[in-house]
């Protein structure tokens, strides 16, 4: 169930205030001055209410951020961070460090050798704020921090890599180990996704689709 989905890996907005000890008009703030993101999901409801002294109708929208987007606001609140070009430099640093990490790392190595740095580039920087404050993260990472992002969008783009070069029944067993700790990988630092998201998202292209047909 969608709202059961949203309270388990979210708070709504007021909650989500109230757990950052902030108010309403300093996440605004915050907001506007692109220093955190938004809310990675808007929920309108229609309300319809009977009594037996009258009926009643209203909408009501609520606005859902992750959970995980309270270590970002502390992260900034302890760095002093006040612009957007001081939290912008913060971002990068922390995702370059978690590329820094994929290559020193095995698994990032032995990746490396198949799928060289050259054709992964991940350092759209532009975009990848954007994103970021748009709240898109928030919707398709566990925490979204810098780190997972970087490792999603690797996975994503080595799973592809490898499913779209080799069939299910002609892939090379060394491949097909590599892929499956790619998918194990990513399916630690990518969102499970609202039910009615799964069948469009990267999670049914790159863990659910490669485990039916390539890891069964």
């Amino acid at each position: 169930m969608l709202l059961n989905y949203l309270y388990e890996n979210y708070f709504e907005k007021s909650e989500f205030c109230n757990a950052a000890n902030i108010n309403l008009s300093q996440l605004g703030a915050l907001e506007s001055a692109n220093l955190t993101p938004k809310a990675s999901y808007i929920l309108e409801v229609g309300l319809h209410v009977k009594s037996f002294i009258a009926a009643h109708e209203e909408q009501q929208i609520y606005q859902f951020y992750l959970k995980g987007q309270l270590v970002w606001l502390k992260q900034i609140e302890q760095k002093n961070i006040s612009t957007e070009n001081g939290a912008r430099h913060y971002f990068e640093t922390q995702y370059n460090l978690a590329i820094d990490k994929f290559l020193e790392s095995d698994l990032g190595q032995n990746i490396v050798q198949i799928y060289p740095q050259t054709e992964w580039d991940l350092t759209e920087y532009n975009a990848i704020w954007r994103e970021f404050l748009a709240g898109t993260y928030g919707l398709c990472t566990r925490t979204g921090s810098p780190d997972q992002i970087f490792l999603k969008h690797v996975y994503i783009r080595f799973i592809e890599f490898i499913t779209k070069r080799h069939q299910p029944d002609k892939i090379k067993q060394n491949l097909r180990d590599l892929l499956k700790t790619a998918v194990e990988e990513l399916d630690k630092v990518e969102s499970d996704f609202a039910a009615h998201e799964v069948a469009l998202s990267s999670r049914q292209r790159c863990i659910i689709n490669p485990r039916k047909d390539y890891l069964k």
